[in-house]
């Protein structure tokens, strides 16, 4: 059995600057967890209003908009390990600050959690495209399925220690404490990049002009018809996914009236086991099936899961396409995520990564913002559906149309 794990799992007995990362994800991704769960429950029994939810779920995918290209443009510039570090310290930083103020305001303002927010996804927004190309630096492209996988696995265990941690949190401590705690993550996160020995950048010494790292991305997309087919199926994702995230908590909340425990075991289904079983699996998924083909599969599938959950308030209907959902993204993003770092060079991933945190940034909130325009009128279950069926029909689209869009590849 050990034979077996190390020799499908190489990289983490091999590798020791992809165990520091791997370790500064687990880190911040479980305080991540901890403000998922904690800001909503803080605005909901502050303010008792979804809208506001809603609202505060928007917040956090725009500043993707602004920042994600720009991150990605200077993640091809300086060291990325450096800017890993800054990102980390400056979140921390501006938690503890946030935590300061609010510890002299006898009640609450709403307004500083919507800063909070806002602020922790802008450094977020400019995290993702540089921890992204970092990882082929340190990583052979033979490995990069197997990293994806691994990564997987960490996130399915997240899912399962994440929720339930946070529910207890909450039940204990109150729901400040999940900040608090997301706020240490980043210092511990800060303090394992430290270790790393590498810059987690290749030697590229040109400065280029925004302008210029505008017209080399456009030039990649035109030049690999692939990449605008992949992009285009993942858009329809995003929107469907920004439909869900906004709403899918007062869902639990006001329509299935979940306890705190209930709520946090319920995320526990959703994401643990469905992304387990893509960690383990989608390795030998990949190597047998073509990426393409698997993310027009897993984006249709998660499209029409959405679709049925909207159809039925039945608790373990919901759950059952949730846990749909999970699986079908995870190995969407699998096969998404190995395909651009195997085919783009690194000297441009940065970039690339960055306009798709940038579109990505933009599309979720479109869904978000007009299913938190609908909640006022349409039922959420309604809302779901609508999504499910418009992102599954754009799909479908796609997949006809397919020869057309990818005429040399």
């Amino acid at each position: 059995m050990n034979t077996y794990i190390k020799n499908k799992y190489s990289l983490l007995f091999h590798n020791k600057n992809f165990d520091k990362l791997l370790l500064a994800t687990f880190l911040s991704e479980m305080g991540n967890q901890m403000q998922r769960f904690g800001i909503p429950w803080i605005i909901f029994h502050i303010t008792n209003s979804g809208s506001l939810m809603a609202l505060n779920f928007s917040l956090s995918l725009i500043p993707g908009v602004f920042f994600g290209f720009i991150g990605g443009i200077i993640s091809d510039r300086v060291s990325r390990k450096r800017m890993l570090l800054l990102i980390n310290i400056v979140a921390f930083f501006i938690i503890a600050l946030i935590m300061f103020l609010i510890r002299y305001e006898n009640n609450v303002n709403i307004v500083f959690i919507f800063i909070l927010t806002f602020i922790i996804s802008s450094l977020t927004s400019m995290y993702e495209p540089t921890f992204s190309a970092s990882l082929p630096v340190i990583v052979p492209k033979k490995n990069l399925i197997s990293m994806n996988n691994i990564f997987n696995i960490i996130g399915s265990i997240i899912g399962l220690i994440g929720p339930a941690v946070a529910g207890i949190i909450i039940g204990i401590y109150g729901a400040w404490m999940c900040i608090i705690i997301n706020g240490i993550s980043y210092l511990l996160s800060f303090i394992v990049i430290l270790f790393i020995k590498s810059d987690l950048a290749v030697i590229n010494n040109k400065e280029e002009s925004i302008k210029k790292d505008l017209y080399i991305v456009k030039k990649y997309v035109y030049e690999n018809k692939w990449f605008l087919f992949c992009l285009l199926v993942t858009a329809a994702v995003y929107i469907s996914t920004g439909s869900i995230g906004s709403v899918l908590q007062f869902l639990f909340l006001h329509y299935l009236h979940l306890s705190g425990f209930m709520f946090g075991f319920t995320f526990v289904l959703f994401e643990f086991i469905p992304v387990l079983l893509v960690g383990l699996f989608s390795s030998k998924i990949l190597k047998r099936f073509d990426s393409i083909l698997i993310i027009q599969i897993t984006a249709s599938l998660f499209c029409l899961s959405l679709l049925i959950m909207g159809v039925s308030l039945n608790y373990f209907l919901i759950v059952l396409m949730g846990m749909l959902q999970n699986a079908s993204f995870a190995l969407l993003m699998v096969a998404w995520n190995s395909k651009r770092q195997s085919e783009i060079p690194n000297n441009i991933l940065g970039k690339i990564n960055g306009g798709i945190v940038t579109i990505q940034s933009f599309l979720l909130p479109v869904g978000s913002l007009s299913a938190t325009a609908l909640i006022n009128f349409i039922s959420v279950p309604k809302i779901i559906s609508i999504f499910g069926l418009i992102s599954l029909t754009f799909i479908l689209i796609l997949i006809l149309l397919k020869k057309q869009i990818i005429k040399q590849y």
